[in-house]
């Protein structure tokens, strides 16, 4: 046998997977697949074709078009990494396929697209590496995705991370010394959107 496959919706076969591949065992019986190592030819018309070596009139054909597509694999940031309100945030994926440009998002409801998704970069290189600076969007609950820009098909996305807001008490400072029965103030710097705080003497 040889099978052949089409980019391009079966109108031809230009690509050869194997020739000469033994179709052994008995009539109407369940072939043991042929493995093969997808080849770089992102396309969404996909089909492929197995043709009797002897008899070319005898063959069969895909019933519908497939997709060779981009891979993607996030692995930065990891699960339940904490990154602070402007903090610089790595974004690290390892890729194959030829994908020239990717878009990166975030969400904190696992991508539903009936709630918001929020945009990092809607173009940039597929180079693996990118440095976000983390946005105010405190939550235990944030997904990173990585997709091609041409195909919303081929993604990753990272298990939770979260962003979490940052306090620096400014006053009292080291050393500050506090009298009995005076007024101390309390002051503060907040980074990200914290509305209440906790505050505790020990």
């Amino acid at each position: 046998l040889k099978i052949q496959y089409s980019t391009y919706g079966g109108q031809t076969y230009p690509y050869t997977i194997v020739t000469n591949v033994t179709n052994s065992g008995s009539a109407h019986a369940q072939r043991t697949p042929y493995e093969w190592i997808v080849n770089d030819t992102i396309t969404s018309q996909f089909m492929v074709r197995i043709q009797d070596m002897n008899r070319t009139f005898a063959y069969d054909e895909s019933d519908g078009f497939s997709k060779i597509m981009g891979y993607f694999n996030l692995t930065a940031p990891v699960f339940n990494q904490t990154s602070i309100v402007n903090a610089i945030l790595p974004i690290v994926w390892e890729h194959d396929g030829n994908v020239t440009n990717v878009k990166l998002e975030y969400s904190k409801d696992d991508f539903n697209t009936s709630k918001p998704i929020y945009s990092i970069n809607d173009s940039t290189e597929n180079d693996g590496a990118y440095n976000w600076i983390t946005p105010d969007f405190i939550s235990d609950n944030v997904k990173i995705r990585v997709m091609a820009t041409n195909d919303i098909d081929a993604y990753n996305i990272t298990d939770n991370l979260k962003i979490k807001g940052a306090l620096n008490v400014s006053i009292p400072a080291n050393g500050y010394r506090a009298n009995i029965e005076s007024n101390l103030p309390i002051t503060w710097n907040t980074t990200g959107n914290i509305t209440q705080v906790r505050i505790i003497a020990y």
